[in-house]
């Protein structure tokens, strides 16, 4: 689920966030890698709110899998 389906954003905001997130995608370096939300390698998760508010994060598996291998935290990471 997006974020434009939980709230109701005004269609002129996600326009512009949408043409400023294609800007940084496009020029600058550091944002390369988080093309991977439109092929869907990256994606939206969400906290249960159980605490509070439900807060959005940007999940990407493979980064999560390659970080644990690294510190050889997760075993299952490296069996990919």
């Amino acid at each position: 689920m997006l974020p434009q389906d939980l709230y109701n954003y005004p269609q002129a905001y996600l326009q512009k966030s949408e043409e400023t997130l294609e800007t940084a995608l496009n020029t600058a370096p550091a944002y390369r890698a988080w093309k991977g939300l439109r092929l869907g390698e990256i994606e939206y998760t969400f906290t249960s709110g159980t605490t509070g508010d439900r807060v959005i994060n940007i999940w990407d598996q493979n980064w999560w899998d390659a970080d644990l291998a690294r510190y050889g935290l997760h075993q299952s990471a490296t069996q990919r």
